[in-house]
């Protein structure tokens, strides 16, 4: 079973999993990847 992880670092970050729920919300329908990479890296 898999626990809950709570980090600042955003190497801890499942970007392929974020991205697959991101990307088929309304607000960010569609949203490229690579924009969503960008969006982490600068937050």
């Amino acid at each position: 079973m898999k626990g809950i992880n709570i980090s600042t670092s955003h190497d801890d970050l499942d970007i392929e999993l974020i991205h697959s729920f991101v990307a088929n919300s309304y607000w960010a329908k569609n949203i490229p990847l690579s924009t969503l990479q960008k969006s982490i890296d600068n937050s």
